[in-house]
């Protein structure tokens, strides 16, 4: 999910909520088309000797909470789908065989012991109850529940990415060398992991997803260098040019090109008169690029307050869950609909310098000169 661009969006957003708006729906639970794909949010594994293992239940129609839901839960058994035998493959032809409002019966086993761990084989097989649960669900229009996988691709900025130091394996001089040095045997799990968080990448592909955040995910091992490539430009411009600092953060990391501009420079303001006239300046023009930006959001207070209580909630966790689920996805999804290009400039925009008259202070009420100096 392009994480990052949201988040500026609804920070933006924050700026945005008026006094007094016409609220215009941003989203709408739409009739789904006779083309609309079901959706259930179940994932499953077929271990060896075991069998259909449950692993992760999406927001939606199960109400997942990551590995956990009212009632499937990792590493239950799942037994059945419409009667027929369980797996992977007829999970996915079950579901993709149905439209939204269809239903499907899931019968299933629950493990004495609920928790984090997936068995890999027999030997590390749950204890199953002996009672086979049934539960029927009402499948959901996958569009509604689906993020922004499956979304058009958004146009990437090509850099280059940092090589490993600190967390070098290969590099017996680094921390991680000198640690799998110690302990070989750590170089394998270190191995299954990164493997794990590829498979992820590949299996659930989400094109909105930022360059810098799918760099992590292929390689974790690069997140100190990668950390530092994101705060590099603030090392230069923080002190002599903090809004181009932040024009040039915001770009980067949101793989938007910057355009070249070196500001407004200094706008004398003498009287004021010329104060209103260069502060309409730079808030009215500011607001314009951000209008272009976000349409039909710009000043909707309804998806505003919307976006707030998903960026909220992402301070405490990133993992989507609960009855606000379905407004946070809707956020995210109209969120990398956004031109970041836009708000890029809306930022530059600021970089200009309010050179204020000696004599202006004259002109003022004595309780406003000190508001000036």
């Amino acid at each position: 999910m392009t994480i990052l661009s949201s988040c500026l969006t609804v920070a933006i957003l924050e700026l945005l909520i008026p006094q007094a708006v016409s609220v215009i729906p941003a989203t709408t639970q739409a009739t789904p088309s006779a083309s609309a794909s079901a959706f259930l949010g179940l994932t499953v594994r077929d271990v060896p000797e075991v069998g259909c293992v449950v692993t992760w239940i999406e927001p939606g129609p199960l109400d997942g909470r990551g590995i956990e839901s009212s009632t499937l839960a990792r590493p239950d058994l799942l037994v059945s789908i419409d009667g027929a035998a369980a797996s992977e493959s007829a999970l996915a032809a079950s579901v993709a065989a149905k439209r939204p409002g269809d239903t499907i019966q899931l019968a299933y086993r629950r493990a004495a012991t609920r928790s984090p761990n997936i068995p890999r084989d027999a030997s590390t097989k749950p204890t199953y109850a002996e009672e086979t649960k049934t539960v029927v669900v009402t499948l959901a229009n996958a569009a509604l529940w689906t993020g922004t996988f499956r979304q058009p691709p958004m146009p990437s900025q090509p850099w280059p990415l940092p090589t490993r130091a600190m967390l070098n394996p290969n590099d017996a001089t680094s921390p991680l060398g000198k640690a799998l040095a110690q302990e070989p045997s750590l170089a394998t799990s270190l191995d299954r992991t990164i493997a794990a968080q590829r498979a992820m990448s590949d299996e659930k592909p989400d094109a909105r997803r930022l360059a810098r955040v799918t760099a992590a995910i292929v390689d974790p091992l690069i997140l100190p260098e990668l950390a530092s490539a994101c705060v590099a430009p603030a090392r230069a411009l923080a002190a002599s040019r903090p809004v181009r600092c932040a024009a040039t953060l915001a770009a980067e990391q949101l793989d938007v090109p910057l355009e070249p501009f070196e500001g407004h420079g200094s706008v004398p303001v003498a009287d004021p008169q010329g104060g209103i006239f260069a502060l309409d300046f730079l808030v009215n023009e500011g607001r314009l690029f951000l209008q272009e930006a976000l349409g039909d959001v710009y000043a909707n207070e309804t998806f505003a307050r919307k976006a707030l209580t998903t960026m909220r909630g992402m301070r405490e966790s990133l993992l989507i869950e609960g009855p606000g689920a379905a407004d946070a996805l809707a956020v995210i999804r109209r969120g990398a609909q956004v031109d970041m290009a836009p708000i890029i400039k809306a930022i530059a925009h600021l970089e200009t310098e309010i050179a204020f008259s000696p004599d202006l202070a004259k002109s003022l009420p004595e309780e406003l000169r000190d508001g000036l100096k």
